[in-house]
């Protein structure tokens, strides 16, 4: 975005000795932003809405740039896109989620995460994924990461207890027990139904 772009507004005055003189109001556009602050705000509208970050990437050239930011992909919200889906998914959709999960997005973390530890069985892949995404904060991964951890027994079970408590006693984190177990079934219901 490098240098600001401002449109101007000339406003005519009339100086003492009858001479029209032009007044320049420069007028701030959203070009004028910083690439930093234009990446924290379309960061912030994609963890609500994956379609206006979309939308905002056709709008012009500055958009498209700051969307394909780490920052924004990390926290653009994928609860849109079905876990596993009933039908192919277009290139561009696989495109996108693959791109999420390589920037890591915790979302999409998760997701590899209780695929891989409860339907594929790779319990190590699973277990670093859920780690990972609990790391960056996602709540549900936090939680089934840790209930795995309590699960194990010996030293596991003290770290999977200090997570657990510590969901609990965080001040940041708004959670709800019963979304955390629901979640993770959600995708597994659907797998087991399709065979």
């Amino acid at each position: 975005m490098g240098v600001l772009r401002q449109r101007t507004h000339q406003k005519n005055t009339t100086s003492s000795h009858g001479r029209k003189r032009t007044k320049k109001h420069p007028k701030t556009t959203i070009a004028s932003l910083p690439k930093d602050l234009l990446v924290d705000i379309l960061a912030h509208v994609g963890s609500s809405s994956f379609i206006d970050v979309f939308n905002a990437k056709q709008c012009c050239k500055d958009f498209l740039e700051a969307t394909e930011e780490h920052y924004v992909i990390q926290r653009i919200s994928i609860d849109k896109f079905p876990t596993i889906p009933w039908y192919p998914q277009s290139d561009n959709v696989c495109s996108f989620l693959m791109n999420c999960f390589d920037k890591g997005n915790p979302e999409s973390l998760f997701r590899r995460g209780i695929i891989d530890y409860f339907e594929k069985a790779e319990v190590e892949s699973g277990l670093e994924y859920l780690k990972m995404a609990s790391k960056k904060e996602h709540t549900e991964a936090t939680y089934v990461y840790g209930m795995i951890l309590l699960s194990q027994g010996d030293r596991w079970s003290n770290q999977g207890l200090k997570l657990l408590n510590s969901m609990r006693n965080s001040q940041s984190r708004c959670w709800n027990v019963d979304d955390c177990r629901n979640k993770p079934k959600t995708p597994l219901k659907i797998k087991s139904s399709s065979n």
